[in-house]
Protein backbone atom coordinates (compact mmCIF):
# COMPACT_ATOMS: atom_id res chain seq x y z
CA UNK A 1 0.00 0.00 0.00
CA UNK A 2 1.18 3.47 -0.87
CA UNK A 3 -0.18 6.95 -0.69
CA UNK A 4 -1.21 8.58 -3.96
CA UNK A 5 1.22 7.64 -6.72
CA UNK A 6 2.26 10.47 -9.01
CA UNK A 7 4.65 8.44 -11.18
CA UNK A 8 2.22 5.63 -12.06
CA UNK A 9 3.88 4.50 -15.34
CA UNK A 10 7.20 3.99 -13.57
CA UNK A 11 5.65 2.17 -10.62
CA UNK A 12 3.58 -0.13 -12.83
CA UNK A 13 6.61 -0.88 -15.02
CA UNK A 14 8.61 -1.91 -11.95
CA UNK A 15 5.88 -4.15 -10.51
CA UNK A 16 5.81 -7.93 -10.96
CA UNK A 17 2.13 -8.04 -10.01
CA UNK A 18 -0.57 -5.44 -9.47
CA UNK A 19 -3.43 -5.76 -6.97
CA UNK A 20 -6.07 -3.17 -7.79
CA UNK A 21 -9.72 -2.23 -8.20
CA UNK A 22 -11.36 -2.49 -11.62
CA UNK A 23 -12.49 0.99 -12.62
CA UNK A 24 -12.03 2.09 -16.21
CA UNK A 25 -8.97 4.28 -15.57
CA UNK A 26 -7.25 1.59 -13.53
CA UNK A 27 -7.91 -1.00 -16.22
CA UNK A 28 -6.46 1.32 -18.87
CA UNK A 29 -3.31 1.87 -16.80
CA UNK A 30 -2.89 -1.83 -16.04
CA UNK A 31 -3.41 -2.81 -19.67
CA UNK A 32 -0.95 -0.18 -20.86
CA UNK A 33 1.65 -1.54 -18.46
CA UNK A 34 1.23 -5.16 -19.55
CA UNK A 35 1.72 -6.22 -15.93
CA UNK A 36 -0.21 -9.24 -14.60
CA UNK A 37 -2.84 -8.27 -12.06
CA UNK A 38 -5.33 -9.38 -9.47
CA UNK A 39 -8.44 -7.25 -9.61
CA UNK A 40 -10.60 -6.82 -6.52
CA UNK A 41 -13.67 -5.04 -7.90
CA UNK A 42 -15.46 -2.64 -5.59
CA UNK A 43 -18.97 -3.90 -4.82
CA UNK A 44 -20.03 -0.34 -3.95
CA UNK A 45 -20.45 0.93 -7.51
CA UNK A 46 -23.42 1.42 -9.80
CA UNK A 47 -24.57 -1.75 -11.51
CA UNK A 48 -21.57 -3.74 -10.25
CA UNK A 49 -19.67 -2.36 -13.25
CA UNK A 50 -16.22 -2.98 -11.77
CA UNK A 51 -16.81 -6.71 -11.55
CA UNK A 52 -18.12 -6.71 -15.12
CA UNK A 53 -14.98 -4.85 -16.24
CA UNK A 54 -12.72 -7.28 -14.40
CA UNK A 55 -14.49 -10.37 -15.72
CA UNK A 56 -13.85 -9.28 -19.30
CA UNK A 57 -10.11 -9.22 -18.58
CA UNK A 58 -10.33 -12.48 -16.64
CA UNK A 59 -12.00 -14.26 -19.59
CA UNK A 60 -9.17 -13.14 -21.87
CA UNK A 61 -6.53 -14.33 -19.40
CA UNK A 62 -5.34 -10.80 -18.66
CA UNK A 63 -6.33 -10.71 -14.98
CA UNK A 64 -7.37 -12.78 -12.02
CA UNK A 65 -10.45 -11.64 -10.13
CA UNK A 66 -11.04 -11.97 -6.39
CA UNK A 67 -14.40 -10.66 -5.19
CA UNK A 68 -14.12 -8.36 -2.17
CA UNK A 69 -16.38 -10.70 -0.17
CA UNK A 70 -13.86 -13.51 -0.80
CA UNK A 71 -10.76 -11.35 -0.43
CA UNK A 72 -8.48 -12.08 2.49
CA UNK A 73 -4.78 -12.59 2.96
CA UNK A 74 -4.97 -16.26 2.06
CA UNK A 75 -6.93 -15.79 -1.18
CA UNK A 76 -4.63 -12.98 -2.32
CA UNK A 77 -1.56 -15.04 -1.45
CA UNK A 78 -2.82 -18.13 -3.30
CA UNK A 79 -3.84 -16.12 -6.37
CA UNK A 80 -0.53 -14.20 -6.45
CA UNK A 81 1.43 -17.43 -5.99
CA UNK A 82 -0.44 -19.07 -8.89
CA UNK A 83 0.28 -16.13 -11.20
CA UNK A 84 3.91 -15.61 -10.21
CA UNK A 85 4.79 -19.31 -10.39
CA UNK A 86 3.38 -19.69 -13.91
CA UNK A 87 5.76 -18.19 -16.50
CA UNK A 88 2.97 -17.74 -19.07
CA UNK A 89 0.70 -15.88 -16.65
CA UNK A 90 3.61 -13.94 -15.15
CA UNK A 91 4.41 -12.39 -18.50
CA UNK A 92 0.74 -12.16 -19.47
CA UNK A 93 -1.10 -9.02 -18.55
CA UNK A 94 -3.31 -7.45 -21.18
CA UNK A 95 -2.64 -8.27 -24.79
CA UNK A 96 -0.01 -5.93 -26.22
CA UNK A 97 -1.18 -3.35 -28.73
CA UNK A 98 -0.29 -3.77 -32.41
CA UNK A 99 3.36 -3.13 -33.27
CA UNK A 100 2.31 -0.22 -35.49
CA UNK A 101 1.18 1.83 -32.50
CA UNK A 102 3.68 4.58 -31.60
CA UNK A 103 3.91 3.74 -27.91
CA UNK A 104 5.53 0.88 -26.05
CA UNK A 105 3.57 -2.10 -24.69
CA UNK A 106 5.27 -1.98 -21.31
CA UNK A 107 6.59 1.34 -20.05
CA UNK A 108 10.18 1.50 -18.91
CA UNK A 109 11.37 3.65 -16.02
CA UNK A 110 12.16 6.41 -18.50
CA UNK A 111 8.86 6.26 -20.40
CA UNK A 112 7.02 9.53 -20.78
CA UNK A 113 3.94 10.21 -22.89
CA UNK A 114 5.00 11.11 -26.41
CA UNK A 115 3.71 14.40 -27.68
CA UNK A 116 3.72 12.93 -31.18
CA UNK A 117 1.17 10.25 -30.26
CA UNK A 118 -2.18 10.28 -32.11
CA UNK A 119 -3.99 11.27 -28.90
CA UNK A 120 -1.66 14.21 -28.28
CA UNK A 121 -1.99 15.35 -31.89
CA UNK A 122 -5.80 15.25 -31.63
CA UNK A 123 -5.68 17.22 -28.36
CA UNK A 124 -3.50 19.88 -29.97
CA UNK A 125 -5.90 20.18 -32.92
CA UNK A 126 -8.92 20.46 -30.61
CA UNK A 127 -7.25 23.19 -28.55
CA UNK A 128 -6.64 25.23 -31.71
CA UNK A 129 -10.27 24.86 -32.83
Amino acid sequence: MREYIYDMPQVLAAADLIVCRAGAATIAEVCASGTPCIMVPSPNVTGNHQEKNARVLERSGAAAVVREADCDGRSLYETAKAILSDPERRTGGCAPPPAAWPWSTRPSASTRPRSSSPGADMTKRLRRA
